[in-house]
């Protein structure tokens, strides 16, 4: 089935455009800045990088258990924190390790493997188009976003 067709006007496109432009795009920031949290959380438990290639396992067991990589005390993951405003959302960290894990380093003396926990690829991708189609769509409607 071929997508609808819609016709605007010139004038009724810009009048569009000219009211996005002007409303507060705070709401579609903070929905964002939430759905992309929640989605590094639930990657954090499935141990998988945001291209959804699981992580390395770790090389040595730990004493006390089998461990997970990255998930070993849960500091990591509770540092992770968004923060929105009218213009972006933004996910991050403050812990110090957290670059190295994400990177990994290469080489000796130490090696550590690169186990991606922030970044976007295809499936954030899917979901901030998502999200901002549906944030559009209220928008264009006249309903509060």
């Amino acid at each position: 089935m071929a997508d609808p067709a819609i016709t605007l006007h010139r004038l009724h496109l810009q009048a569009v455009l000219d009211g996005i432009g002007r409303r507060d795009r705070r709401a579609l920031m903070q929905r964002l800045g939430r759905a992309v949290h929640a989605d590094v959380q639930l990657r954090f438990r499935q141990g998988r990088a945001p291209d959804g290639s699981p992580w390395l396992p770790l090389k040595k067991p730990r004493r006390r258990g089998p461990g997970q990589p990255l998930r070993d005390t849960g500091r990591l993951q509770r540092s992770i924190t968004w923060q929105a405003d009218a213009a972006s959302a933004t996910i991050g960290t403050n812990v110090v390790y957290a670059r190295a894990h994400n990177d990994g380093v290469p080489g000796a003396p130490v090696r550590l493997p690169q186990r991606r926990f922030l970044g976007i690829a295809r499936p954030q991708v899917e979901l901030i188009n998502r999200i901002a189609d549906q944030w559009l769509q209220q928008v264009l409607d006249g309903h509060p976003a």
